[in-house]
């Protein structure tokens, strides 16, 4: 979650002219913090041993109380301050960020979710051989998408198709492979550190011997978001992680709250109030070591802050709707699939995939 909001802040920032440092912070920091908060995900979910189409719904409606909860509160909050008040488009953003795309990240996640419990029979029930083969094919479009500095193959980073693409990845190497050491992670790791920075210092270079400043100005472009650097990191970040086991109530009460983080922190009007209204980009452009210590910290804070603000979200829920945690989808579930018209979808689909 630091990655993804150390994205947010660099670019706002406008800490120097480095394409290095503006790549680093607005898409490969960012695109690795969306891979290791997707993968994560994935890596427990492609464990389900049986996912239901009412296990996924209900998962989307436990994640939307939480987006409504923001999405609304945040609409109020710009409401009585009175700060540049909101146009009738936003306001049906905020009403309905699940479907609107306010959070692109959680639009995405949705859509996956959808397709999650189909998705993961389908591919059980594919074998490995089968399995491997699209891992294969899903490769070799990442490998051309990752190597042609403009997008190509119509591969979006910012789409439900990514974490579809993950997920068939991460659930293959999880069902079929051994799991890879913790020093082949770190080669990864810093493969993909190599492969990110050695491109981009190699055109700075070149364009600024040869005084092409278009080189210089694009020299990030192999190292964007969802690239194979980005992917390289998070994956030796991710199995650093699962290889090395270990419990604190510390770490999971912190990890408890990175959506919420994120949630605050990606809204248009908190990113707006933050990085244009309240934190002057003109002060971070004199004193390197100064400039970057005080980066650091507004990160850190920023983090903090939200931390502590998801934290209070959860005591008010904690009391309230999670209460019974779920009772009221199970409700409206019971009902609908009480009723007759469910009744004759159910005859036609596997029961298990439903319930």
């Amino acid at each position: 979650m630091l990655y993804i909001v150390l994205a947010i802040q660099v670019p706002h920032l406008c800490l120097c002219q480095c394409s290095l440092l503006r790549c680093w912070g607005a898409d490969t920091t960012g695109s690795i913090g969306v891979l290791l908060f997707f993968g994560i995900s994935a890596w427990f979910l492609c464990n389900d041993g049986n996912p239901s189409v009412r296990s996924a719904l209900k998962r989307i409606w436990l994640v939307e109380r939480e987006m409504l909860f923001y999405a609304w509160g945040i609409l109020l909050l710009r409401i009585i301050l009175g700060h540049t008040p909101p146009n009738a488009s936003l306001v049906v953003y905020s009403l309905f960020p699940g479907i609107t795309g306010l959070w692109w990240y959680m639009t995405a996640y949705i859509i996956f979710l959808a397709f999650y419990p189909f998705l993961t029979v389908g591919l059980r029930r594919m074998g490995s051989s089968l399995h491997g083969g699209l891992c294969m094919i899903i490769m070799a479009i990442w490998g051309i998408y990752s190597i042609v500095p403009v997008d190509v193959l119509q591969f979006k980073a910012r789409n439900f198709m990514l974490f579809i693409f993950l997920y068939v990845l991460i659930s293959y190497y999880r069902w079929y492979m051994k799991l890879f050491s913790i020093r082949t992670s770190a080669i990864a790791f810093f493969a993909g550190v190599a492969l990110f920075t050695l491109p981009i210092l190699l055109l700075q270079v070149f364009g600024w011997v040869s005084h092409i400043n278009a080189l210089r100005l694009h020299s990030a472009a192999f190292a964007g978001a969802a690239k194979l650097p980005a992917i390289l990191i998070a994956f030796g970040m991710m199995n650093i992680g699962v290889r090395k086991h270990f419990q604190s109530v510390v770490v999971n009460k912190v990890a408890s709250t990175t959506l919420g983080i994120y949630l605050i922190h990606e809204d248009p009007f908190v990113k707006s109030i933050l990085w244009v209204h309240h934190i002057n980009a003109e002060s971070f452009i004199n004193e390197p070591w100064r400039d970057g210590l005080m980066v650091i910290g507004c990160i850190l804070a920023v983090y903090v802050v939200c931390f502590g603000i998801d934290w209070l979200r959860q005591a008010l829920f904690s009391f309230t709707v999670d209460r019974h945690k779920g009772a009221w989808f199970d409700k409206l579930w019971n009902k609908i699939s009480a009723s007759q018209n469910m009744c004759r979808f159910s005859a036609l689909v596997d029961d298990k995939m439903i319930q």
